[in-house]
């Protein structure tokens, strides 16, 4: 999962261990794992790569 984001892995153990994932991280691991993003609210966004 580090290699897909492209940190090593302790920066990955940093990120569960702080729960500091940013959007585009989330993006990253639903990407590898062939899933997207949704976000519901009152509207509904589909994160997708800049």
């Amino acid at each position: 999962m580090a290699n897909a984001m492209g940190i090593s892995k302790q920066g990955f153990t940093n990120k569960m261990t702080r729960d500091s994932f940013t959007d585009k991280d989330m993006y990253l691991i639903a990407n590898y794992l062939g899933m997207e993003i949704i976000i519901k609210g009152e509207k509904e966004y589909v994160l997708k790569e800049d």
